[in-house]
């Protein structure tokens, strides 16, 4: 298995890849730094219907495609490959570290403001292991900011993947098929971690409304 096949389907040559769900799009019209990495990202892929919905409708058109699809795909692989995962859980760590001892496993802290130390140690190893596919599963909006420069000094393709190793590696329930086919995976996590997911959750569907309305404008201003 090829692991530059994510790149080469969405685009040849690009290297960082930001998943983009209605929560991170809610958080990009209230952090300027944050739209700015989603601006500067080599691709976009977007993480729900309803929001590639919107944006068929403005005539954008983006691959419907999710952080765990593409950590799930990869996994399910065989044969070794040259995958390095930064961040996530020490326990999904450990787990990925044993179902999958060619993929290299950065724990650790990584903080919000880059340390040019920890960067400098984290480049390393993922040279060291000739990675060339580097999943980043610290969580929005720090796992962007890391997936930028890591990509850019370590000449990898670098992926967002928010929670997904905890999922692919069975310490959380994966969405049954319906809900899959339903784009109501969402539902599934709200539940497993209402404290966390309820207020992300409000404050997407709080965007979607205004996103509809200006699909619709732009869609109709190009039509003219």
């Amino acid at each position: 298995m090829d692991d530059n096949s994510l790149t080469s389907s969405l685009h040849p040559g690009k290297r960082h890849v930001i998943t983009l769900a209605p929560w991170q799009l809610w958080l990009a019209r209230r952090s300027p730094e944050f739209a700015s990495y989603v601006r500067n990202a080599d691709a976009v892929t977007i993480d729900g219907r309803w929001l590639k919905a919107c944006l068929d409708i403005s005539g954008r058109r983006y691959p419907l495609l999710t952080g765990r699809s593409v950590v799930q795909w990869h996994y399910a692989g065989d044969g070794p490959q040259r995958i390095a995962v930064i961040g996530s859980s020490d326990e999904s760590l450990a787990k990925l570290s044993v179902t999958k001892p060619d993929w290299l496993c950065i724990g650790g802290e990584f903080s919000e403001a880059i340390v040019d130390a920890r960067l400098a140690e984290v480049v390393d190893e993922i040279r060291r292991h000739r990675s060339s596919l580097v999943f980043v599963a610290l969580g929005s909006p720090k796992q962007e900011l890391w997936g930028r420069l890591i990509a850019d000094l370590a000449g990898v393709t670098v992926v967002g993947i928010g929670g997904s190793i905890e999922t692919v590696v069975g310490l959380r329930k994966a969405p049954s098929g319906i809900l899959q086919r339903l784009g109501l995976e969402w539902l599934q996590r709200t539940v497993q971690d209402p404290e966390r997911f309820v207020p992300r959750i409000v404050q997407a569907f709080s965007v979607l409304p205004k996103l509809l309305l200006e699909a619709v404008v732009t869609r109709l201003g190009l039509r003219k």
